[in-house]
């Protein structure tokens, strides 16, 4: 079994629970093993199988409703229109097809499309609204379609959108936001971080919400994961992770963090009000359990948006240096600095809210893609700790795509966490189509810097961003260390290694995925390790990751989760127990 050493891998060999805690560590000594075994003690032989900490994610919102799947994949445009024309006129979908409901399409690679350069826009998806006569993928339907991108910014939609919306040529970009524009001035049916009104929902089951919050749970303890933080919600989520509990479903520590964006610009009048509701959420749901289930909910963390994403066209994260343009051609690209370096202002408007909910002690985790974001946020945790009391804060910032290397070291002197999505750290439709040119050669050198941040004080903490990539944790860990994915065109996971000075140690990789992910969620006293008096959160694996290839920890089989003692989740094909 797994312990962590100072700087290296530690083994053991017998592991006594009790009443839902680690009693007992044992290395090479089955004398003083056997003391602890009773005439009701159950002894379990694992035969070579490892067992280790419960997996943690520090970033997971989880799988939503939708109407359409898009599979993670991009493709060409006949391979898009092919899918929502089988959605269109699918069993479920079929009888929606002649209304104002929007169909809601996600999880689609919009940066892998081919050839490269391939964008959806109101166009090619209005081809769907035609007779099937007119065009092989027309379905006739008067449906508003939105096609979102995984990464849950970037979107596209066809015509019946954008009338339902109200979008015209004369329709103001909101800050933060991007308008996507013909040769007309028209709307072109591409958007990002832009809210409006395309049409109404499909209608759902009333449990839908629920029923969906219970499958992702499942999914995560099928996966190893004992403990996440739900970032973006309210306190309508907050009384379904209550449920949850009283329901005898919440088999992993919850941390529901709740949305706080709107403290950005706000007055300190503004800015109270906006915290009083926080607070009331706090009071009613934190700390709740149910002796229905081994797993708590936890509400101490807001979420706070301080930039959008990178990628063209979008480009709404924070950067220092503007946004580059081609002013040649796809084949013969010639860059030049633009006008705009996506979100102005990033959370410099913020420094008050921050001020005010650290005075509240509540946790922030705030969303900086870009390196302007990232800085800002730093800026203002160092407000925070120059002006406020002390107290135990473990505020965070998520995604860390771009870092300016002079912050690097701010991190460990404010204590601020790196929350890294580390399954990103590869080339991709994201690193280079929606990247590579857009973004200052410098600034690429250095996406995801991990082990800069690692060398220099951080705690690195893994979040999967859920649904933007699927879950898929041990992908996570081994893209940390080698920095390659596994090719896949329509999925748009390129060949070679990105910026692979950055990829850390297998040991490293494994403390983010846990112990790295406790101390975020302030749960490193009782988690993230195997010690006497933990909780027994542990989870059992098919193979030695100490033992195999680094490109085969991705294949990795969970065969028990287990969350304070209580068998969580067991493999059918291999049981543990």
């Amino acid at each position: 079994m797994l312990q962590y050493g100072l700087n290296q891998a530690k083994f053991s060999d017998a592991l006594a629970v009790k009443d839902g805690k680690i009693v007992f560590v044992g290395v090479g000594n089955p004398g003083q093993t056997k003391k602890w075994v009773g005439p009701n003690t159950k002894v379990v032989d694992l035969k070579g199988k490892m067992l280790m900490p419960g997996l943690g994610d520090g970033h997971l919102h989880g799988a939503r409703i939708i109407d359409c799947d898009m599979g993670y994949e991009g493709g060409t445009v006949d391979v898009a229109l092919g899918k929502l024309k089988a959605c269109l006129t699918s069993a479920e979908q079929a009888g929606y097809l002649h209304s104002n409901y929007f169909l809601s399409a996600r999880n689609f690679m919009g940066d892998a499309m081919q050839p490269k350069g391939t964008i959806l826009d109101r166009a090619t998806l209005d081809r769907l609204s035609k007779s099937p006569e007119e065009d092989p993928y027309g379905t006739g339907t008067t449906r508003p379609i939105v096609v979102r991108n995984m990464d849950g910014h970037k979107f596209s939609t066809n015509s019946q959108a954008i009338i339902n919306a109200g979008i015209t040529a004369d329709t103001a970009t909101p800050p933060g936001s991007f308008i996507g524009h013909d040769e007309n001035g028209e709307p072109n049916g591409t958007f990002a971080d832009f809210s409006a009104n395309f049409g109404p929902v499909t209608p759902q089951a009333p449990d839908a919400n629920y029923q969906q919050l219970v499958a992702n749970i499942e999914k995560a303890n099928r996966l190893g994961i004992t403990a996440i933080l739900r970032p973006g919600g309210s306190a309508t989520d907050a009384q379904l992770a209550k449920r949850l509990a009283d329901d005898g479903n919440m088999t992993v520590h919850f941390n529901q963090a709740l949305s706080a964006s709107d403290v950005r610009g706000a007055s300190e009048a503004e800015i109270d009000e906006v915290i009083a509701g926080l607070n009331k959420v706090r009071d009613e749901f934190d700390g709740y359990s149910s002796p229905s289930s081994p797993g708590s909910l936890s509400i101490d963390t807001v979420k706070i948006f301080c930039d959008g994403v990178p990628e063209y066209p979008g480009q709404t994260a924070a950067m220092e240096k503007p946004y580059r343009i081609n002013v040649g051609t796809t084949e013969n690209p010639v860059w030049v600095e633009g006008d705009l370096r996506g979100e102005e202002p990033s959370c410099d408007d913020a420094r008050l809210g921050f001020l005010r909910l650290d005075a509240n002690k509540w946790t922030i985790h705030t969303h900086s893609i870009g390196n302007r974001a990232v800085r800002v946020s730093l800026e203002n945790f160092a407000e925070i700790k120059k002006t406020n009391p002390a107290w135990d804060r473990r505020d965070t910032i998520t995604h860390l795509q771009f870092v300016n290397k002079s912050d690097y070291k701010l991190f460990g002197e404010a204590g601020v966490v790196a929350s890294m999505s580390l399954q990103w750290a590869q080339r991709d439709g994201w690193t280079v189509n929606g990247a590579e040119g857009y973004i200052a050669p410098e600034d690429l050198a250095g996406m995801y810097p991990t082990k800069s941040l690692l060398r220099n004080g951080a705690v690195v903490a893994a979040g999967s961003d859920w649904p933007v990539t699927d879950l898929i944790p041990w992908t996570a860990i081994e893209t940390a260390i080698d920095r390659e994915g596994e090719v896949n065109e329509a999925a748009g996971i390129l060949p070679g290694q990105l910026v692979p000075t950055e990829g850390i140690s297998l040991l490293e990789s494994l403390k983010a995925a846990t112990i790295g992910v406790a101390y975020q969620l302030h749960q490193d006293d009782v988690t993230g390790s195997i010690e006497v008096g933990k909780l027994a959160d542990l989870i059992v694996i098919d193979q030695d990751l100490f033992s195999i290839p680094t490109e085969k920890i991705s294949d990795t089989k969970v065969l028990m989760t287990m969350l304070k003692g209580d068998v969580v989740y067991s493999d059918p094909d291999t049981p543990v127990l």
